[in-house]
């Protein structure tokens, strides 16, 4: 009995977008930087817990859409562009 369901690469391009979706992670030193001279370490956790939840986002991502799951795949994609940008009005924004 032979199993079909992985047999369906991950197209490069598909790739390309995951990995243009992984730059913000390139803004975290920022963003920590940010709360050293504001003063508000109660955003700290947040910013831990975002780099694991992106990194593990687009492994998820990847293993949605080469086990042909790609509208699961593209709403993980939506939840981490959402996430990139709630993260950057948390922590830029004035309160």
């Amino acid at each position: 009995m032979s199993d079909n369901l992985c047999q369906e690469k991950v197209p490069v391009w598909f790739w390309i977008i995951l990995i243009l979706n992984t730059l913000p992670l390139l803004l975290v030193p920022t963003y920590l930087a940010d709360i050293e001279t504001t003063g508000y370490a109660l955003k700290k956790p947040f910013i831990w817990f975002y780099i694991p939840y992106v990194i593990i986002g687009t492994a998820l991502t990847a293993l949605c859409y080469k086990y042909d799951r790609k509208v699961m795949a593209w709403i993980l994609f939506a939840l981490m562009l959402l996430t990139h940008a709630a993260m950057y009005l948390l922590i830029f924004a004035p309160i």
